[in-house]
């Protein structure tokens, strides 16, 4: 990564303001170590970025209803996508 990039992120919640409850997070520069707080929608980003992979994983990776039945009925197609989305959103939950 540049050196120099900055992260921008646009969010439609949360405060610009750093709240107390969140963890301290910590980077050495050579032999000096800075603490500082993520404000709500970047501390939100970090913690739960690996969410969409997750789901997207056991999905792909799931023999699911839509793998074993072969149909070219679009409603069928429809129907078996929705029918595996909601099988890893509940097994997520």
């Amino acid at each position: 990564k540049d050196p120099n990039y900055v992260m921008k992120l646009i969010a439609t919640y949360g405060r610009s303001t750093v709240e107390d409850s969140e963890k301290d997070n910590e980077r050495w520069n050579g032999s000096t170590k800075s603490t500082f707080k993520y404000t709500k929608p970047f501390s939100n980003h970090f913690k739960y970025r690996h969410m969409v992979d997750d789901h997207n994983n056991l999905q792909h990776s799931s023999s699911g209803l839509e793998d074993t039945w072969k149909t070219h009925f679009w409603k069928n197609r429809v129907f078996s996508f929705l029918f595996v989305i909601t099988e890893i959103n509940v097994f997520c939950t």
